[in-house]
């Protein structure tokens, strides 16, 4: 039996993040969960998270916990081989260890505007799968509007489906997504919010009219046939708030950063210097 697993899933990562106290070479007895996704640009694939995942700081530099990251793992599906039956393909659970330093520097590109935008890149060399990313499918054009659902795509407290496969959380899009929220480059979606879903994507899913996924464009640039399609909105980061029973409004910086953050290759000047084995 040929087992179908959406696209988006593909994309998705879970992320296990282990932590050094801080200026020591002693690994922290504990470890935290995020999310993540899949990105390529200019041939190279890169994982996108939050800033916060991989420096353990907030947007003013300030230690989150008396702990910093040194290395993640990440577990996703990619392409194994051709499926049984024609145009299928076969996919398996994978993990990746990453270290988030290289000689003392670290290995993660930010925004130009750094600490301020809480998501990075890390551009995985060598990788020696096809992995899927969010950006290989053409994105429709089509723009939600505030009162519309999404779907954050994310592995809360460290929850998986089989072979690690994301949770798919739906929210429904509080203020309007093209427009930044208190001068910042993001906007707020509307569900309940745990630990573990940092760093994953947000996308919006549309039904009817619009095109079935996988098919192609015409030549007014429409998709040709009745179904559903996605579009990715952004990158999910954490509650508006602290508490987690508040107002229950999630922050989801804008799409348009993630190419910003991996053609600009910006390498962050440490806040410290670890000290690494």
């Amino acid at each position: 039996m040929v087992t179908s697993v959406s696209f988006e899933s593909k994309c998705s990562c879970f992320l296990e993040i282990f932590f050094s106290t801080e200026n020591t070479d002693e690994e922290a007895d504990f470890s935290a969960k995020a999310s993540g996704f899949f990105w390529r640009y200019e041939g190279d694939v890169y994982l996108i998270t939050n800033r916060h995942n991989v420096t353990g700081r907030n947007s003013q530099n300030e230690l989150i916990k008396q702990c910093m990251p040194t290395r993640l793992w990440a577990y996703f599906m990619h392409l194994a081989e051709d499926g049984p039956e024609p145009e299928t393909f076969l996919y398996k659970q994978q993990a990746l260890e990453y270290t988030l330093w290289e000689n003392g520097n670290p290995d993660w590109q930010e925004h130009p505007k750094g600490a301020e935008i809480d998501v990075v890149a890390m551009q995985l060399k060598g990788l020696p799968y096809d992995v899927q990313c969010i950006n290989d499918k053409a994105q429709y054009d089509w723009s939600p509007m505030a009162g519309d659902d999404c779907f954050i795509i994310v592995y809360p407290q460290g929850l998986t489906a089989a072979n690690k496969t994301p949770i798919w959380k739906r929210a429904s899009i509080a203020t309007e997504p093209e427009l930044p929220f208190n001068n910042e480059p993001l906007f707020l979606c509307d569900t309940a919010t745990r630990e573990g879903m940092s760093g994953a994507m947000v996308v919006a899913k549309i039904v009817g009219n619009f095109g079935k996924e996988g098919r192609d464009f015409d030549s007014n640039n429409r998709p040709q046939f009745f179904g559903y399609w996605t579009r990715f909105l952004g990158v999910y980061s954490g509650r508006n708030g602290d508490e987690e029973d508040g107002f229950q409004l999630g922050r989801v910086w804008h799409a348009k950063l993630v190419e910003e953050i991996v053609s600009n290759k910006s390498v962050p000047e440490p806040p410290w210097i670890p000290r690494l084995s």
